[in-house]
C-alpha cells in the first residue's frame, strides 16, 4: 500500500470525488481530507507513480492541488513513552533506569505535567518578531525537523494568522496532526476586561483552530489605563473569568497568566475558580525570579520562560563561557540548559535552522550542581525585555 499527501484542496472537494479522481490511475484503498489537504491510500506502487505524475498540480475545483509520496518514518527501534514524568527528573535519571532491562537507542524526558491535566513540551519556539509566510515556514519547519512540538504566539505579536495558515501547511508534511503540536497564544493588554471574549475568539479565529493548548493573559494592565488605576485589577479578574469559560468549553485546553507578579499571581490564585496552569515570565541567570518560582511550585503552576538569553546579552557572559568551554557546548545550549534542568518550560527564537537544531540539543547532557550555581550567582534582578509589572495595581 502507498499512501499520497494531497495538498491544497478545495473546500468543495468530497472525498469521493478524490477517490474517484485517483482510481482512474489504479485501485484506491482510502481516502481522507483533512481541512484544506487529505491523503490517498492506493493499492499498487506502479498505479501511485502513475497518479504522482498526472495529477501533480492537477485543477480541482478550481485550486491547484499538490501530490507527492507522504513521508514515512522508518523506526527500527521500540519508541516507549513515559508519561506524568515529574519536574526535575531529567534525561539521564531515565536512562538510568531503562538501562537495567537493555541498550537504549536514546531517551527523552522532554514535558512537563499541567494541573489542567495536560503537558507541555520543555522546548519550544518563540515567534516575536517573526513576521511573513516565508520567515515562519522556515522556522516552523526547522523547528518540526528538530523535534520542536510548542510554538508560542499572542495577539500583539501580529502573526498569528500567519503562524497558523503555515502550521497547517507543515503537519502534514512531517507526518503530524493538530493534536501533536502544542499551540499558546496569549490576550492582549487592549482587550483586557469587557473585550476578553472578542479577543479569545479572534485568536481562535487568527489560527484556524477549534481549540489552543494553552492561553494566557499577556499582560497585567490594560493598555491606556495607568499603572495604579484600581480599574487595572477588575479587568483582570474580568478576563480571567472568560477565560475559565473557554477553559471550560474546551476551547483553551489549559489557562495560564503572563508578567504578572507574585501579588498579582497571588490575588489570582486567591479568587480564581480554575487556577492558572502555566505562568510565562522573563527568567535567565541575570533575572532568575525564586520567589514567583516558589509561588508557582507552592500552587502547581508550571513556569515558563522567554528571553532565555537575555536578547543575547548574556552570551558573551564570562562566567557563562567559562561553563560552556568546561560542558564543551555554546553558550546557548548552556543557558537554555540552565531552564530546562530547573523543569523551566523555554521558547527560544531563531529563523536560523542551524540554530533551531543547536538550540534543541539541550536534552542530551547536564550541569554539574557547582556550575548550576555558578550561574545562578549571576542573579542581578536584570531584565531585557519588558519592564517590571510591579506597579500596576
Amino acid at each position: 500500500m502507498v499512501k499520497i499527501f494531497v495538498g491544497n484542496v478545495a473546500s468543495a472537494t468530497t472525498e469521493a470525488e478524490l477517490r474517484a479522481l485517483f482510481e482512474e490511475h489504479g485501485a484506491v484503498s482510502d481516502c481522507d481530507i483533512l481541512k484544506n489537504y487529505g491523503f490517498v491510500h492506493m493499492d499498487e506502487e506502479d498505479a501511485a507513480q502513475k497518479a504522482v505524475a498526472a495529477l501533480h498540480k492537477y485543477v480541482l475545483n478550481g485550486s491547484r492541488i499538490t501530490v507527492e509520496y507522504a513521508t514515512t518514518k522508518v523506526r527500527n527501534a521500540t519508541k516507549i513513552y513515559v508519561g506524568n514524568v515529574p519536574e526535575g527528573v531529567t534525561a539521564a535519571k531515565i536512562k538510568e533506569l531503562f538501562q537495567a532491562y537493555g541498550k537504549m537507542h536514546r531517551n527523552a524526558a522532554h514535558v512537563a505535567p499541567l494541573n489542567s491535566g495536560t503537558e507541555i513540551p520543555l522546548l519550544g519556539l518563540g515567534t516575536y518578531k517573526l513576521l511573513g509566510h516565508d520567515l515562519l515556514y522556515q522556522s516552523v519547519s526547522a523547528a518540526l525537523d528538530a523535534r520542536y512540538r510548542t510554538f508560542d504566539t499572542a495577539a500583539v505579536y501580529g502573526n498569528e494568522g500567519q503562524l497558523g495558515q503555515v502550521i497547517r501547511e507543515l503537519l502534514p508534511k512531517h507526518g503530524l496532526l493538530r493534536s501533536d503540536v502544542f499551540l499558546i497564544s496569549k490576550l492582549g493588554p487592549a482587550d483586557q476586561g469587557s473585550r476578553a471574549r472578542e479577543g479569545c475568539l479572534k485568536s481562535l479565529e487568527q489560527l484556524g483552530c477549534k481549540y489552543i493548548d494553552l492561553y494566557l493573559v499577556h499582560w497585567p494592565g490594560t493598555a491606556g489605563l495607568e499603572p495604579r488605576d484600581p480599574l487595572n485589577a477588575e479587568h483582570r479578574a474580568q478576563s480571567w473569568s472568560v477565560l475559565e469559560e473557554f477553559y471550560s468549553s474546551g476551547q483553551f485546553k489549559a489557562i495560564g497568566v503572563s508578567n504578572y507578579t507574585a501579588k498579582h499571581l497571588r490575588d489570582l490564585i486567591r479568587s480564581c475558580t480554575v487556577p492558572p496552569a502555566v505562568l510565562q515570565m522573563e527568567c535567565h541567570p541575570r533575572l532568575v525570579q525564586r520567589e514567583l518560582r516558589d509561588v508557582c511550585k507552592e500552587a502547581g503552576i508550571h513556569f515558563q520562560a522567554y528571553s532565555s538569553l537575555g536578547k543575547g546579552a548574556l552570551l558573551n557572559e564570562p562566567e557563562v563561557k567559562k561553563v560552556a568551554e568546561v560542558c564543551g557546548r555554546t553558550p546557548t545550549q548552556v543557558l537554555l540548559r540552565w531552564a530546562v534542568q530547573q523543569g523551566i518550560s523555554i521558547l527560544p527564537r531563531s529563523s536560523q535552522p542551524g540554530r533551531v537544531q543547536e538550540n534543541a540539543r539541550v536534552f542530551h547532557f547536564e550541569l554539574s550542581k557547582k556550575e548550576m550555581d555558578k550561574l545562578d550567582s549571576l542573579n542581578t534582578e536584570t531584565r531585557f525585555c519588558t519592564r517590571d509589572s510591579a506597579d500596576i495595581i
